[in-house]
């Protein structure tokens, strides 16, 4: 399940910009919080980590099967998204490298990004609302839980998130 969850669209697209302004994504903000769910791994999690994943929320393998599905629904909107992202910047920058800046390209550059920005943010909305509809509260409580303390240990942050325990 949690292999697609990375290509997936729970997560929205938060920008950086390297030095020179040229801008990236982090593949943790335009993949799907549950991305961390890999428990350590880089690329897709073995059978034992989706299970082991799966155990510690506290959900069936029905419920499993539908998250899987709603983030495979989005996984190649969210795919696009990033790529027209990644160019909506790239045609900024492209306008902020001449001296005489084109405001007019400027504006229309940005207008793109806002637009491609707004695409995933409510992408990432509709994939939450949809992501509570399957999960109890106590499972989400678990699943976030278990997201900060996979995101911090990811950072090198040995310190663990306080969360409810799992099952």
């Amino acid at each position: 399940m949690f292999g697609s969850l990375v290509r997936a669209g729970l997560g929205a697209a938060a920008l950086l910009t390297l030095p020179f302004g040229l801008p990236t994504t982090r593949t943790m903000d335009i993949a799907p919080p549950t991305a961390f769910l890999l428990l350590g791994k880089q690329g897709p999690p073995s059978e034992d980590d989706k299970e082991r994943a799966r155990v510690r929320i506290g959900m069936s393998r029905e419920q499993q099967a539908q998250l899987e599905a709603i983030f495979e629904g989005s996984r190649q909107e969210m795919h696009d998204l990033s790529t027209r992202m990644r160019d909506s910047y790239r045609k900024l920058n492209e306008v902020y490298e001449t001296y005489d800046v084109d405001k007019q390209a400027a504006y229309a550059a940005i207008r793109q990004v806002m637009g491609v920005r707004k695409r995933l943010l409510l992408l990432r909305t509709e994939n939450e609302i949809k992501m509570r509809r399957v999960l109890t509260r106590d499972q989400f409580e678990r699943f976030r839980a278990l997201l900060k303390e996979e995101g911090a240990r990811r950072r090198g942050d040995r310190r663990r998130s306080p969360g409810p325990p799992g099952p």
